[in-house]
């Protein structure tokens, strides 16, 4: 992707989770340390079966005292259900905030350039945890991202771009 250039990853849907044993449940059932997560650090996580055998990935935010994870919205359904069956009697609330977020790729010279400015007020921004080459994310409030995308100067293209360079990144999406 060329420095102004941005895609929407209208695929993408996210879970809100929170509650006093929010941190301790992730820990106990996704594939990386959830210490890792910080207000400037994106995880990418994972998780598997009991029996080792590959179910879901996902980036995880912390927000807070929240965590915001981010997944394909169509399996976001399936997600929830399987921690449902993890959080017993877990204080962990999971809460499908997909109509409230939106998630934007932008290229690795315009994350620099939007870090060393200042420029994002109203987003969380995140170089890709997987390749930095692959670029940034930028994960707003679906209310903002008019105007965030106005002020960055972005301009819009189609998301199999980003999926190509992924590809050819060797990040398969699935």
């Amino acid at each position: 992707m060329e420095i102004n250039e941005t895609a929407i990853l209208d695929d993408r849907g996210f879970i809100l989770i929170n509650g006093n044993e929010a941190k301790d449940f992730l820990q106990n059932i996704i594939t990386n340390n959830i210490e890792k997560a910080t207000d400037n650090l994106m995880l990418f996580s994972s998780i598997f079966t009991p029996q080792g055998k590959y179910l879901y990935e996902f980036f995880i935010l912390k927000q807070k005292n929240e965590y915001l994870l981010e997944c394909e919205k169509e399996v976001l359904p399936e997600i929830i259900k399987t921690f449902n069956i993890y959080k017993l009697r877990s204080k962990v609330n999971l809460i499908n905030v997909s109509k409230e977020y939106s998630s934007l790729v932008i290229s690795l010279e315009k994350f620099n350039e939007i870090k060393k400015t200042q420029l994002l007020k109203d987003g969380d921004i995140y170089i890709d945890p997987r390749n930095e080459n692959l670029g940034a994310k930028i994960i707003l409030k679906v209310s903002n991202s008019e105007n965030i995308i106005k002020n960055l100067n972005l301009k819009i293209v189609n998301k199999e771009k980003y999926y190509t360079k992924s590809f050819n990144l060797g990040i398969p999406q699935i």
